[in-house]
């Protein structure tokens, strides 16, 4: 079963191959995983977390400013989907909200270092409060 969720998060993530500017990279913190980017699409990751969790989450950033020099700031809304990978968990499926807020730091074309946090709330199975953190970049392919 858990070769199926792996399927289709493949499958998501390579369409955006044929989107242009597209940004791959990797982001460590809660979760940890890789994340997608392609101009005005918006941001993908794909990732595991700390708490037997394989997470897919698409933001959409409201606003994506120029803060000083080469660093930027974002804020967003978003969505995720969940599967807990522990044995012993019945609710192994979840979806929730969350705001993305972050930092962007291009030192060089086509690099972009980040780090952000995501408040939010799980609505399935249960309703709770969540949060996210992390680090991360980005190379484009242009």
């Amino acid at each position: 079963m858990k070769k199926k969720y792996w399927l289709l998060a493949i499958f998501l993530a390579s369409s955006l191959v044929f989107a242009s500017n597209l940004g791959f990279g990797i982001m460590v913190g809660e979760p940890t995983g890789f994340t997608f980017r392609s101009g005005r699409f918006p941001v993908v990751g794909i990732s595991w977390s700390f708490s037997e969790k394989i997470n897919l989450h698409v933001d959409y950033w409201v606003h994506n400013a120029h803060l000083k020099n080469n660093v930027n700031w974002y804020i967003g809304a978003g969505g995720k989907i969940f599967i807990t990978t522990a044995d012993d968990d019945d609710n192994n499926f979840g979806m929730g909200m969350r705001i993305p807020l972050g930092l962007q730091f291009y030192p060089v074309k086509n690099l972009e270092l980040f780090a952000e946090i995501a408040p939010g709330v799980n609505i399935i199975p249960k309703t709770q409060a969540s949060f996210a953190a992390g680090i991360g970049l980005r190379f484009y392919f242009n």
